[in-house]
Parts: C-alpha cells; sequence; structure tokens
C-alpha cells in the first residue's frame, strides 16, 4: 500500500450555514454558519471532541477505524489502523506538526506542510482567522443550488466551501494540499449531518484526492472523554524534538 493521506481533520469538523438574504457576504456567511450549526454556543461549553468511525478506500478494499480527537487548545490527533498495513498518525501539539506513518516513520513537519496541519488544529474558526472571506455568487454544485464561498488564509492559501442554499449547510470542499510528492487537490463532498449535544456535524464525507476516492464516515461523536494524553505528542515525535 502507498502512503496514505490523511486529509480528515477540517472537513468533518466544518460547520456552516448560509444566509438566505440576497448574495450575502463572505463575512455573513460565516457568522450566520457559526451560529445555525451551534457551535458558536456548543464549542464554549466543551474542552475535546472524540469522533471516531471508519474510513475507506473502495479501489484497495481498504475499511479501518478512525479517531479523530480535537481539543479548544487548538490540537489535534487522528489516528486510522490499517489492517495488513500498520497504525497512521497526524496531530498538532505544543506548537508541533507530526505524521507517523509505517513506511516514513515518525516526522516533524515543516513549512506549508506543518502551515496547513496548524490551520486544521483551529478549535473554532472565526472570520478574523482570514484575510479575506468573499462570496463568489451562487451557482450549481453536484446537482444542488449553492453558494459558493472563498476563503484566504493568513498565509494565503486559498480555499473554496460550497453552501447549500437550500439547508444552509456546508456540502463541499475544494482545497490544495501539500504533501512530501508535492501540492495536490482535494475534493471533499460533505454530507449527512445530525445533532451532537445541539452542534450539527457532518458525519460522511467523500474525499477525491489525486483521483483516489476515500470514504470517511462518523459513527459517534464524544465530548469531554479524551484524557489529556490523548492530545500530546506522540512519544515518537518527542524523541525526534530532543
Amino acid at each position: 500500500m502507498k502512503k496514505m493521506i490523511l486529509a480528515t481533520a477540517v472537513a468533518l469538523f466544518t460547520v456552516g450555514g448560509a444566509a438566505h438574504a440576497q448574495t450575502p457576504s463572505g463575512r455573513d456567511v460565516m457568522l450566520r454558519a457559526l451560529k445555525m450549526s451551534g457551535s458558536d454556543t456548543v464549542l464554549a461549553k466543551h474542552k475535546s471532541v472524540t469522533m471516531t468511525g471508519t474510513l475507506s478506500l473502495p479501489a484497495q478494499g481498504v475499511a479501518a477505524p478512525i479517531v479523530n480527537v480535537r481539543s479548544s487548545d487548538n490540537a489535534f490527533h487522528i489516528t486510522v489502523d490499517v489492517e495488513g498495513y500498520g497504525v497512521i498518525e497526524q496531530g498538532y501539539a505544543e506548537g508541533t506538526a507530526y505524521s507517523i506513518q509505517p513506511q516514513t516513520g515518525a516526522v516533524i513537519l515543516t513549512g506549508l506542510q506543518a502551515a496547513q496541519t496548524k490551520r486544521q488544529a483551529v478549535w473554532r474558526e472565526t472570520p478574523e482567522d482570514y484575510l479575506s472571506l468573499s462570496n463568489e455568487g451562487q451557482e450549481k454544485y453536484n446537482g444542488k443550488d449553492a453558494y459558493k464561498l472563498k476563503l484566504v488564509s493568513k498565509d494565503s492559501v486559498t480555499v473554496t466551501r460550497y453552501y447549500d442554499v437550500e439547508s444552509g449547510l456546508p456540502m463541499a470542499m475544494v482545497s490544495t494540499q501539500q504533501t512530501g510528492d508535492g501540492p495536490i487537490e482535494i475534493v471533499s463532498l460533505i454530507s449527512e449531518y445530525k445533532n451532537f449535544d445541539g452542534m450539527m456535524l457532518a458525519t460522511k464525507q467523500v474525499q477525491n484526492i489525486a483521483g483516489n476516492e476515500q470514504i470517511i464516515t462518523i459513527d459517534k461523536v464524544e465530548f469531554d472523554v479524551a484524557p489529556a494524553s490523548a492530545l500530546e505528542l506522540p512519544a515518537a515525535i518527542k524523541a525526534l524534538k530532543k
């Protein structure tokens, strides 16, 4: 099996909604997103969230358990246990972005890879996290009417999100991720929202990564059950920092 690429930290924790006013601004879309999803009030009550589910690679016949733990300290840790391949880990904690894979071992990420991993760790995004937020208008996307929102981060990375005009919830995200083999485009289709403790979260994400499809489904979402150790740097990464 080739080295796996995890792009799961953000999309399944992306919340959103779109105002029904004609052509709302990008800022207004995000502010309404926080309110409609419940994240503006729910996340303030909690210190961590643990999401468990399955990551599937249909073309390779792989279905592996995935655990995504996130904290209000802007840290996260993802583990995927692939039978016959090993445990894959990715995360950000204590100012360090990292990846651990059976093929490559433990690696401290730097440069663009570190920056994008740090962005994934944000507990609750606000308009202030971006240099600009622009609503590019309404168009058809995946057969539905959608608002197209262009977001430019403070480190000048552009992400495009599509919001279902009818439901107001995010339905897709298009981004470029830096990898050891260079930049690749990732298209994520987000669906099957469910209410967890008053917060609407997507429980299914279909990602197209350089022509390869992976599907992430979330079965359980729990708040404040993760021990502090779950978000500490793994021992293999601590060893690299010595």
